[in-house]
């Protein structure tokens, strides 16, 4: 699943943000976030600048980053399960 899954490049997002007419600092601010929060959700995770991109462009943050997010998912997965050593060190 995870290699067909791709997210959409930060140059086309950010013509998307250019073409409705506003520039990422300025959603970034409108949301009240940093200004460079959506600029550096373009290249690494940023949730709440993911968030105010996608909402600015009336998607959802899965739908511009999938990869990103399943990813995200799946290490929170992973931090969820118990560590081997930490059973053995509960069962003495």
């Amino acid at each position: 699943m995870r290699s067909t899954l791709k997210d959409t490049p930060g140059p086309l997002v950010r013509a998307w943000v250019h073409i409705k007419g506003k520039t990422l600092t300025q959603v970034a601010i409108n949301a009240g976030l940093q200004p460079a929060a959506c600029r550096i959700a373009l290249g690494t995770a940023h949730y709440a600048g993911e968030s105010a991109i996608a909402q600015y462009l009336g998607k959802t943050p899965e739908e511009l980053w999938p990869r990103r997010l399943a990813d995200r998912a799946e290490r929170k997965n992973k931090a969820q399960r118990p560590a081997a050593h930490r059973e053995k060190r509960s069962a003495k």
